[in-house]
């Protein structure tokens, strides 16, 4: 099995249809999240196949997706009422 890597998912979309079809397809792959910022632990594959289905939904002229891989090798940092999990992440809430 590959190794599974975090990564930050962050859109705006402007049609609320399509912003909640995203949201519901980033709740079934998220570790933790707040509004439309999102944390998932993902291999390569994962990544590919939800980007695929986020991108379904996407209005190129309007709406923005970016996904951003973290470095591992990397101190996270946050403010508010974040904890680290196990793994090094931080959740917050």
């Amino acid at each position: 099995m590959r190794q599974r890597e975090p990564m930050i998912i962050a859109y705006d979309i402007s049609l609320t249809k399509s912003r909640t079809r995203v949201f519901k397809t980033l709740t079934r792959w998220k570790l933790d999240g707040q509004k439309s910022v999102v944390e998932c632990l993902l291999a390569t594959w994962e990544r590919d196949e939800l980007i695929l289905q986020i991108a379904e939904e996407l209005d190129p002229l309007t709406d923005r997706l970016l996904v951003g891989m973290l470095d591992t090798r990397r101190q996270c940092l946050g403010l508010g009422k974040g904890q680290r999990t196990a793994n090094g992440l931080l959740k917050v809430g």
